[in-house]
C-alpha cells in the first residue's frame, strides 16, 4: 500500500471511529427507530426489565451530544490530507512533464545519431556529454529516475524508478 493510501485509510478509520463513538454515547430518543423496534418488541412480548413504562428517558426525547472539537479535528485532518494529496498530485505532474521531455530528447538525439551513423541502436552515454559529436549536454535525473542504457531504433524509451515507483514511457519511434 502507497503511503499516501495509508494515511488516507488511517484518517477514515479514524473518522468512522468517532463518529461509531458519538452513535454509541449519544442518548435515545423515542423518535428513533431502535427504541421504537424496542417499545414494540416489549408490547408484543413479555420484557425482561419489566413494562415498557420501566425504561428511564424514554417519554422525553433528547438531542445526542456531539463534541464539536472533535468533529473539527476531524475535518481539519480530512481536508489536510486532501491538500496534500492536491500538492503531490502538481508535483507528479511536473516531475511527469521533465522526464517526458528528458525523453523526448533522448528520442531526438538517437534518431539523429541513426541518421547520421546509419545504425539502429547506440549507448544513452554516446548522445550525452559536452563533445561536438554529442547531442544534448545534460540529461538530470528529477526523482532518482534511470534512463535506458542503450536506444533501439523504432523502440519506445522508458524511464524506470520515476518517483521511485512507476515508469514513464516514450512511444516508439516511426
Amino acid at each position: 500500500m502507497k503511503p499516501k493510501h495509508v494515511v488516507s485509510a488511517v484518517l477514515m478509520l479514524c473518522f468512522v471511529g468517532v463518529m461509531g463513538w458519538f452513535w454509541w454515547h449519544a442518548p435515545a430518543t423515542a423518535e428513533s427507530p431502535d427504541v421504537q423496534g424496542m417499545s414494540q418488541a416489549a408490547e408484543t412480548s413479555t420484557p425482561i426489565a419489566g413494562e415498557v413504562g420501566d425504561f428511564p428517558g424514554l417519554d422525553q426525547p433528547v438531542a445526542p451530544q456531539l463534541d464539536p472539537t472533535a468533529m473539527q479535528a476531524v475535518f481539519a485532518a480530512m481536508a489536510e490530507l486532501e491538500q496534500q494529496q492536491q500538492a503531490q498530485a502538481a508535483q507528479d505532474a511536473v516531475v511527469n512533464r521533465v522526464v517526458t521531455n528528458n525523453l523526448r530528447q533522448l528520442s531526438q538525439a538517437s534518431e539523429q545519431y541513426f541518421l547520421d551513423r546509419g545504425v539502429s541502436s547506440v549507448a544513452s552515454m554516446e548522445l550525452v556529454g559536452t563533445n561536438r559529436t554529442q547531442y544534448i549536454k545534460t540529461v538530470s535525473a528529477v526523482s532518482g529516475e534511470t534512463y535506458p542504457p542503450v536506444i533501439f531504433q523504432d523502440q519506445p524509451i522508458t524511464a524506470a524508478g520515476v518517483a521511485g515507483e512507476r515508469e514513464v514511457t516514450l512511444g516508439g519511434r516511426r
